[in-house]
């Protein structure tokens, strides 16, 4: 499946695999940070392949949805809020299927759509362990797809550390060494938005929820 027809299907792709509503939104709007940066680079890029790995980047989330913590919950839709059971019962067929590791799932899932060689390389390489210095420089693709990913919290848009600052306080973050790897992964973030801006025409302030609604509207209904 090339990345056109990802894109076309992605709400078939979301239904068959009983993606939550929230994660949904989460996807849309890492593709919707991924276009505009694409179109606001200079020379513009083309966008395909990243809007359509973003479509389904965190497509097996559910595996790690933890059904007990009510802020958790709260990040549900209305919708799923009244369908946990539905979901838990996924969850248990996600982890028979797949195991309990998302990024796994992901990547399994995204063979099982045949993506083609290059959305699956940018799903494998997403992870700060592939990130060094040497990947950055050759594959600018992959670069703007994990700075898009640290740009979209549970509720939208945000900059890269209200991102840190809300996944510490989402997850309870209390533990010196984990917050260490959060502050160190702040600055990373950091020093790969300074690349990526020095060939762009707008500044990070400019990736917002209002700048990306256009792009959401071609993808599908939500």
């Amino acid at each position: 499946m090339n990345a056109e027809k990802i894109i076309k299907e992605i709400n078939l792709i979301y239904s068959q695999y009983a993606v939550p509503k929230n994660i949904q939104k989460h996807m849309f709007r890492v593709a919707g940070v991924c276009e505009l940066i694409c179109d606001k680079t200079n020379p513009k890029l083309s966008s395909k392949n990243l809007v359509a790995v973003s479509l389904i980047h965190d497509i097996a989330n559910i595996i790690k949805a933890d059904f007990s913590d009510k802020i958790k919950i709260n990040l549900l839709e209305k919708e799923d809020k009244k369908k946990i059971d539905y979901l838990k019962s996924k969850q248990k067929e996600f982890w028979e299927k797949y195991g309990k590791d998302d990024n796994y799932a992901n990547e399994k899932i995204a063979k099982e759509l045949k993506a083609s060689k290059r959305i699956i390389y940018l799903l494998e390489n997403k992870s700060l362990i592939h990130l060094s210095t040497k990947v950055i420089k050759k594959d600018f693709e992959l670069l703007i797809f994990f700075y898009a990913d640290q740009r979209v919290s549970p509720k939208g848009v945000v900059s890269i550390k209200e991102r840190i600052k809300e996944y510490i306080k989402r997850n309870n973050i209390k533990s010196p060494k984990k917050l260490k790897k959060c502050f160190y992964f702040l600055e990373f973030s950091k020093k790969i938005e300074e690349i990526l801006f020095a060939k762009m025409k707008m500044k990070p302030k400019d990736i917002n929820d209002n700048s990306i609604k256009k792009y959401l509207k071609k993808y599908g209904k939500n």
